[in-house]
């Protein structure tokens, strides 16, 4: 039966063509956090038109609202592009049948993240979502073709403090390492005191590295422009984890670190 809606533009065989503003996105039903590439796909719309992308999934509900089911990062680029100038044409979207289970669509917003898949934490509070509406952890792993250990190691996950899943989603931390901190302790500032730990050790290898390769340049000017590349990127590694390089011994005019304690080993 054909979905009626004022606005619904147009329509193909299964595919309908709908008024971009008039798609509800449910705050906090996207696992999602993390809206990297928008730009990307802002600038492909532009240059190939919506009708270009594929079709979002959504559903109409009872009272006649059309809400989106997955694709979010395709809608926001899209009203993004029309908020630039872009016209305003309908973007192709296929409905789901108005009785979905919140549990199938949570499934079918995982699936059609395939292309940009969820970071570890986005994964985790998925599973969670579908395990507190009754779907068995055995089920999710089976419909995600995982193990039930990948699975389990993803929902210990929920139990991680903010500054650590913050380290998680930036790669600062591996999630080896993540899990063991939360299996030690699930009391949060004991959490964050582990990770600022494992950053620290981390941090103290790669000076440890960088000062031993340029242990024999005794200024700036001996590095080649590739040298210099490679202890750029070093450096920046670094601040990846302790913003102020001076905090931790840098020299800017050597180029190198004076080996000392850092404020967490202190702790």
């Amino acid at each position: 039966m054909a979905i009626k809606h004022d606005a619904i533009m147009g329509r193909g065989a299964s595919i309908y063509n709908v008024d971009p503003h008039s798609i509800t996105i449910i705050d906090g039903w996207n696992p999602r956090e993390d809206f990297e590439g928008e730009e990307e796909l802002l600038s492909f719309i532009k240059e190939n038109g919506i009708e270009s992308i594929p079709p979002l999934k959504v559903r109409k509900k009872k009272d006649g609202t059309i809400v989106l089911i997955a694709g979010e990062r395709r809608l926001r680029a899209v009203i993004r592009a029309i908020d630039d100038g872009f016209p305003t044409v309908p973007v192709p979207c296929i409905f789901t049948r108005p009785t979905i289970s919140q549990s199938e669509a949570m499934f079918l917003t995982i699936f059609e993240n395939e292309g940009k898949r969820f970071n570890p934490v986005e994964e985790a509070e998925a599973f969670n979502r579908l395990r507190s509406w009754g779907v068995k952890v055995s089920e999710i792993a089976k419909r995600m073709g995982k193990s039930e250990v990948f699975v389990y190691r993803r929902l210990l996950l929920i139990d991680a403090s903010e500054e650590l899943k913050s380290e998680i989603k930036n790669k600062n931390i591996n999630l080896t390492d993540a899990e063991e901190i939360i299996k030690d302790t699930s009391n949060i500032d004991e959490q964050n005191i582990k990770v600022k730990k494992k950053k620290t050790e981390k941090v103290d290898k790669v000076i440890f590295k960088y000062n031993k390769i340029t242990a024999t340049m005794s200024t700036k000017r001996d590095l080649s422009d590739e040298a210099k590349d490679v202890f750029f990127e070093m450096l920046n590694n670094i601040k990846s984890y302790f913003p102020d390089l001076e905090e931790l011994g840098f020299d800017s005019e050597s180029m190198k670190f004076e080996i000392k304690k850092t404020k967490t080993e202190e702790c």
